[in-house]
Order: C-alpha cells, then sequence, then structure tokens
C-alpha cells in the first residue's frame, strides 16, 4: 500500500484493546468476499454469525451493522449530486 515497512508496528489486537484503547470489545473490523459475486452471500453470513454471537434472537434488532463498501460509495455519490 505504499507504505514504508520501517514505519509498520504488529500489535496483538488484544493488547491494543486493552491497554491502547481501554475496551473488551472490537468496534470494526474489514474483510473481503472472494469475489464481486460473492459479496452478498459474505455480508449475509457474517451477519448470521454475530447474531449467534451476540445471542440475538430472531426478531430482535441487531446491536452491528455489516457495510459493503459499493454500497457506501453509491450513498456518497448520490449525496454529492443532489
Amino acid at each position: 500500500m505504499g507504505q514504508d515497512q520501517d514505519d509498520t508496528v504488529l500489535v496483538p489486537y488484544t493488547t491494543v484493546m486493552k491497554k491502547l484503547l481501554a475496551t473488551n470489545y472490537i468496534s470494526s473490523i474489514q474483510v473481503s468476499a472472494v469475489s464481486e459475486e460473492a459479496t452478498e452471500q459474505t455480508e449475509q453470513q457474517i451477519a448470521t454469525l454475530l447474531r449467534a454471537r451476540h445471542n440475538i434472537r430472531s426478531g430482535q434488532e441487531d446491536d452491528f451493522t455489516v457495510r459493503n463498501l459499493s454500497d457506501v460509495a453509491e450513498t456518497a455519490a448520490e449525496h454529492r449530486e443532489s
């Protein structure tokens, strides 16, 4: 990504959470699908997994958000046009 390798520090995420951010949860993650065609299915699988891990029952609202960068870019373009 054009960064100097000497300017990179790798730290376990649990250390960053506890020592630097003073949190006990992950606030965001970034993932990629194997192809553009697989994006929607990947989003659904992530949402299903998070609902299970967060013990969210059927009919309850999600306590997380899954965003697709293509959708975010499209929304930003719409706002610029209006």
